[in-house]
């Protein structure tokens, strides 16, 4: 996080503790769910980060999200921006939009209608993470609407797809580097290789194969 004041120079960074997610708790679709300490670790900060987004716009970014370049550049005003990993799909360690975007209100509404279903299935998957990803509820929210413009970075890479029907930006791996699942990916992927890159979570690149 430290590297914040690159990434986003303009932008005021806030720390949320549990004393400031309670104080607006009541304002969350999911509030039963995120303050609920017998639910998985892995699904409470999930649902937060959405819900914080919806009510208050802006942007959020894994502790572990490190920037090397101003993403101002590649954030439109009125949309909503993920990026995909490796392995192309959808995730969550760097998210933006201004406030009241609709996608954040139907992931939340979509998990919380299966987390709170009292199907043994449904229930034996709660703090199964591959089962809440933000794939499978984008796939949904998109309902076949994926007609999509090109965005064009300044450095004249491909940065991402515009989809006008939805105003949401899906940032590619080559602008925004996400954690892949596989860890082969983490070997291929050289920081400096990639000098139009604006960020990667830092436990991506060819450290990890002297690492581990």
């Amino acid at each position: 996080m430290a590297t914040v004041s690159v990434g986003l120079p303009h932008w005021e960074v806030r720390i949320w503790t549990p004393k400031d997610i309670l104080a607006i708790s009541d304002a969350f679709i999911c509030r039963d769910i995120i303050l609920d300490p017998s639910i998985g670790m892995q699904i409470r900060p999930l649902l937060l980060r959405y819900e914080l987004l919806r009510l208050f716009g802006g942007a959020y970014a894994d502790i572990n999200f490190e920037f090397y370049r101003g993403i101002e550049e590649i954030l439109l005003e009125d949309c909503a921006h993920i990026g995909i990993d490796a392995n192309e799909r959808a995730g969550n360690a760097l998210l933006a939009s201004p406030p009241g975007h609709p996608l954040w209100s139907h992931l939340l509404e979509h998990w919380k209608k299966c987390l709170t279903d009292p199907s043994p299935y449904q229930m034996g998957q709660r703090t199964h993470l591959r089962h809440l990803s933000m794939h499978i509820g984008l796939a949904n929210w998109m309902a076949g609407n994926w007609d999509c413009r090109e965005m064009i970075s300044p450095t004249g890479h491909l940065a991402g797809w515009l989809y006008d029907a939805r105003d949401l930006v899906i940032w590619t791996h080559s602008a925004i580097y996400l954690y892949p699942d596989n860890f082969q990916y983490h070997c291929k992927w050289n920081r400096p290789d990639c000098d139009h890159i604006y960020g990667a979570q830092q436990w991506t690149g060819s450290w990890i194969a002297e690492t581990f």
